[in-house]
């Protein structure tokens, strides 16, 4: 009987020891458990909802197996107290009952820890309810500000498109505008080349009308020369003459003498004068022919690019400036040999 209430003794010391480590094991868990949940939001991430839900796993089967320690504890509680009764006289009452309160305590203290899992477990839950909310309603604004961005993006296409239909008619409007300009520009060109072939023609005539009269200026010139020549030769002639005339008056020989000196100094000056405008006409001759040629050649040089023009089909680059600039060079010219011909 000794040995039995002994081995009683020792089965409820292991228990008390396995109910202790239990316990400190639960406690070690709750600790886990309440450290994130002290620091946890609304939003909790996944990975600790599913550290989380793993503890809770293992409290459960710890619970399921403290449940089955508790009720092999019962009975071996149950069966102290049979071998108690029976053998009353040998085993101190005391210490069973100290050891029933402290069981007992156990036991409550365990059911107390128990609730207290079952309410975290709770609180673990609605946790997770939440966070299953709060990401529901994420996902709800994400589509809704998806969908705003899809509208937006289309209102911004459809606006890009109209302005891009604006731009191409505006750009179909310039070509056409360009097209026209370049065929007015030309239709100028063309006109402007016409204009100074006309003029370079009309120059050329009138030069050829100078050279006329120029040519005839000359021919009278020297019909004149040739009179005064001949004027001259029966002034020596009648000079010689009077010389021999010793007999006549020497007041009516020196009156006729002085006389014929006289018109003999005018002829000699209007041949000196007829002399001079000789030169300057055939210096005015010699620069006329110049500028007839000068202009001869941009004639033909503006015929010829006129002809290119109209065969080609080509827009000439060359300005209209650049095209006037050698009938520009002539005409200082002929402005001078007018001037000199009204001289």
């Amino acid at each position: 009987m000794v040995r039995d209430v002994e081995s009683i003794s020792l089965q409820s010391d292991a228990g008390d020891e396995m109910a202790s480590f239990t316990r400190t094991d639960v406690e070690a868990l709750q600790s886990h458990i309440d450290q994130p949940m002290g620091d946890a939001s609304v939003t909790l991430p996944k990975k600790e909802l599913i550290d989380a839900r793993l503890l809770i796993e293992k409290l459960e089967l710890g619970q399921v197996r403290l449940t089955t320690k508790l009720q092999h504890v019962q009975e071996e509680n149950k069966q102290c107290n049979g071998l108690v009764m029976e053998s009353s006289g040998e085993i101190d009452r005391i210490v069973l009952q100290a050891k029933l309160d402290r069981m007992t305590k156990d036991l409550e203290e365990f059911r107390l820890l128990n609730n207290q899992l079952q309410v975290d477990q709770e609180v673990q839950l609605s946790c997770q309810h939440q966070t299953e909310l709060i990401c529901e309603q994420v996902e709800i604004d994400t589509a809704r500000t998806t969908l705003q961005l899809q509208e937006e993006v289309a209102a911004l296409q459809c606006e890009l498109d109209e302005r891009l239909c604006c731009v191409n008619q505006e750009n179909t409007k310039l070509r056409n505008t360009i097209a026209a300009k370049e065929k007015e520009i030309k239709a100028l060109g063309n006109s402007c080349i016409s204009e100074h072939v006309e003029r370079a023609a009309k120059v050329c005539i009138e030069k050829e009308e100078t050279l006329l009269q120029l040519e005839r200026s000359l021919e009278d010139a020297q019909n004149m020369v040739v009179d005064m020549g001949q004027k001259l030769s029966s002034l020596k002639g009648a000079t010689i003459a009077l010389t021999g005339l010793k007999h006549l008056d020497n007041s009516e020989i020196s009156k006729e003498a002085y006389q014929l000196n006289m018109l003999l100094d005018e002829k000699t000056n209007m041949l000196k004068t007829l002399e001079r405008k000789l030169k300057g006409k055939e210096a005015r001759f010699i620069e006329v022919e110049k500028c007839a040629n000068a202009d001869f050649l941009v004639m033909n040089w503006l015929f010829d690019r006129h002809r290119i023009a109209q065969t080609d089909e080509i827009e000439d680059n060359v300005p209209i400036s650049k095209l006037a600039f050698p009938i520009n060079i002539a005409n200082p010219k002929i402005a001078k040999t007018k001037d000199d011909e009204n001289a």
